[in-house]
């Protein structure tokens, strides 16, 4: 359903990319058009970001009956939680010399029993178990009055995040910002941060600037240094809101 033909990466200081023209365009135009309304989406303002989202873990019950009552996304996601999704996502990054070693082939019972005897009486430590890969899918907003994501580099978990906007022709103004930015610390006591630490829009350097424009995805590799950020936008009483689906690979 996702059509990466039309990729280009960046490589320094993190794997980044975007994929333009990502889903057929009618799809597109029936994803767009079933999109959740804000009523569905909790929204929450911290230091870290002003967004709305409406998701599996927050919003569980209604997400999952939004999305089997639209048949679009229903079929979507279904896809999106299989193993064909995640391996196809690896191997196009693989493809652009972004290689992460996980493969799809998984040790038979035979080989992982004899990987846990041999860890626990011939080595002595924890028995190693294979770890399963997921996704997690979200709708996510944010408002052009106010909207914001603060700089930081993804949960620990995370190993590829792709971020689909969700926009109808000309209905946004890049005049109000939106982009998603790649960026670097200009200290470096900031520069290793793997668990996540948030810091502020003035402690960054702003490196590659994706405009949101519809049909697109942009696709990043956590690190301990992939910062990324959406910067505030200022757009008093605008009714337009940035709309999104964020689609991650985690390690369950």
């Amino acid at each position: 359903m996702l059509n990466f033909s039309d990729v280009e990466f960046h490589y320094e200081p993190f794997a980044i990319g975007r994929a333009l023209n990502v889903f057929d365009g009618t799809l597109y135009d029936q994803l767009v058009d079933s999109f959740p309304p804000v009523n569905f989406f909790n929204h929450k303002v911290h230091r870290k970001d002003d967004k709305y989202y409406f998701n599996e873990v927050k919003t569980r019950a209604a997400y999952l009956d939004w999305i089997n009552n639209h048949e679009p996304w229903r079929e979507f996601h279904r896809w999106l939680k299989s193993k064909d999704f995640i391996f196809y996502v690896l191997d196009m990054l693989a493809a652009h010399q972004i290689d992460l070693g996980i493969r799809r082939q998984r040790l038979s019972p035979a080989r992982q029993g004899r990987r846990l005897l041999g860890d626990i009486f011939r080595r002595g430590r924890y028995p190693r178990f294979e770890r399963s890969l997921y996704t997690r899918f979200e709708f996510s907003m944010l408002a052009a009055d106010g909207g914001f994501i603060l700089p930081h580099t993804d949960a620990p978990e995370k190993i590829v995040t792709l971020v689909i906007s969700m926009v109808r022709e000309g209905e946004w103004d890049s005049q109000v910002g939106g982009s998603l930015v790649a960026c670097r610390p200009k200290k470096l006591c900031h520069s290793f941060n793997h668990v996540n630490h948030f810091i502020d829009f003035d402690e960054v350097e702003p490196l590659h600037d994706f405009e949101f424009v519809k049909n697109q995805c942009i696709i990043f590799i956590k690190t301990f240094n992939s910062y990324h950020c959406v910067p505030l936008m200022q757009s008093a009483g605008s009714e337009l809101v940035r709309r999104t689906i964020t689609i991650n690979i985690e390690y369950e």
